[in-house]
């Protein structure tokens, strides 16, 4: 059985009139574990990069001339909520990082093993990252002091531009303070000569940008780790479409069996990850 959304949003749902050998569905299933495996995974980095959408979409919006946080003088009530909400959105960058590089530690160890070739790579990789990134070092560091010691941010500044002019312009940075954080008694072990390294007007917003390019860096060297496996994943799954005339538009569903009844919703079925793949696939364009 295979089926799509038509121009008109109603679907359509063809049932073909072939048995496929179980054997043949053996196979072909076996071939999905790598999609199973990566599909949460993706989930995860996905949500990454919504979070650091919704935090420069709050930072844009902050930055427009016509925003109630400067009008003539700082709307100081304005501002108060500003940073809260700034404060809200930089932990969830900061929470769906350090979940994503949980997620991904933990499902190679329980799948694949702690000494395995896939672990290994992956956590060589991600080190070389940690090693290499001042920004990384710094953004996973904050996550757990802000679980304890009250979160990073500690100040808005808004750079006005063209007040006069026909179209004034406001830049809002997020400032982290050096000395707060340095002074509380959080262990920074290693990265406290990266902090004190920072400039007095570091904008933090630069640093968790950066750090989620790394972190897309990351998760696209675990795609380049089952690359052969995904590539022999979409040949098997092509192959199938063909062999069963299956459109490439529609989604391919087996059926097992079904219950009393006229109605589609009495069948059961199961759904290819046809389209699981496809969009694992788009994230390494």
């Amino acid at each position: 059985m295979f089926q799509r959304l038509n121009s008109k949003g109603l679907l359509d749902i063809s049932i073909g009139n072939n048995t496929i050998d179980e054997k043949e569905l053996e196979v072909l299933y076996s071939k999905f574990e790598t999609i199973y495996f990566l599909q949460p995974i993706t989930y995860s980095h996905e949500s990454i990069r919504r979070n650091v959408t919704d935090l420069q979409a709050l930072i844009s919006r902050l930055s427009a001339p016509n925003n109630r946080l400067v009008d003539g003088i700082m709307n100081h009530r304005e501002l108060l909520d500003s940073l809260a909400e700034v404060q809200q959105r930089f932990t969830n960058v900061l929470s769906s990082g350090n979940a994503f590089l949980s997620l991904v530690e933990s499902k190679l160890k329980s799948t694949y093993g702690e000494h395995s070739e896939e672990t290994t790579s992956w956590n060589d990789f991600r080190r070389k990252q940690h090693k290499n990134n001042v920004s990384f070092r710094l953004m996973y560091e904050l996550r757990n002091y802000a679980l304890h010691y009250g979160l990073p941010v500690s100040s808005l500044k808004v750079e006005m531009n063209d007040l006069s002019g026909d179209s004034p312009r406001n830049k809002v940075k997020v400032h982290l303070s050096k000395q707060k954080i340095l002074n509380s008694k959080y262990n920074w072990k290693g990265i406290r000569k990266d902090i004190s390294s920072l400039e007095d007007d570091t904008n933090l917003i630069e640093l968790v940008v950066d750090y989620s390019n790394i972190l897309k860096r990351i998760y696209l060297y675990l795609l380049e780790i089952f690359d052969s496996e995904l590539v022999e994943c979409k040949v098997s799954l092509d192959q199938f479409y063909v062999k069963y005339a299956i459109p490439s538009e529609y989604t391919a569903q087996v059926l097992s069996g079904w219950n009393d009844g006229d109605d589609l919703s009495n069948l059961n079925f199961e759904i290819l990850p046809s389209n699981e793949l496809v969009w694992i696939l788009e994230q390494k364009a």
